[in-house]
């Protein structure tokens, strides 16, 4: 064998060992440049992702605040608008007892006022039946007295009709 056919691959051995060798480094180089791009892309993304996460929990944080302060508000308006109809119907509540208290009062008047009116008019009853009472006796006592004054009259007639000091003129009977 000749010389040269060791010698040139071996040579060529030790070239393309070389070669890949500079191959492998430039290969882990670039590996390494690119997993320090990918760190620093990925921690970049992470940045980015944590600051849009900061930014999310933070307008989270602003519309529940807004939220709450508007549901505050409302239940603050709720509460007025519960306090000024509890006031509106305290005020009905007193007027329509005040009214209440004037009608009693009225009607306590007029039923006192009936009372005497009733009472009156008993009286007056009584005294109309007492007067028509007397009326009746004093008709009766003044038949009773014309009764009595013809009885007495036709009597005194009578007698005079048959006294003789009255009527000279009749002959005596014997």
């Amino acid at each position: 064998m000749n010389k040269a056919h060791v010698i040139v691959p071996c040579v060529m051995l030790i070239a393309f060992s070389g070669y890949e060798r500079q191959a492998r480094q430039e290969r882990n180089h670039a590996e390494e440049i690119r997993r320090a791009e990918e760190a620093a892309r990925h921690a970049s993304e992470n940045e980015r992702r944590a600051v849009a996460r900061r930014k999310a929990e933070e307008d989270a944080r602003a519309r529940t605040q807004e939220r709450d302060r508007q549901e505050q508000a409302r239940e603050i308006a709720r509460q007025r608008e519960q306090e000024d109809a509890l006031r509106a119907l305290q005020s009905q509540a007193d007027a329509h007892t005040a009214t209440s208290a004037a009608l009693q009062r009225e009607l306590d008047q007029l039923t006192s006022r009936l009372s005497a009116l009733r009472r009156e008019q008993n009286d007056i009853e009584s005294e109309v039946f007492a007067l028509a009472a007397d009326v009746e006796l004093q008709r009766i006592h003044r038949r009773s007295a014309e009764i009595e004054i013809q009885r007495t009259t036709k009597m005194v007639a009578t007698r005079l009709l048959e006294s003789e000091w009255a009527n000279p003129r009749m002959p005596l009977q014997p």
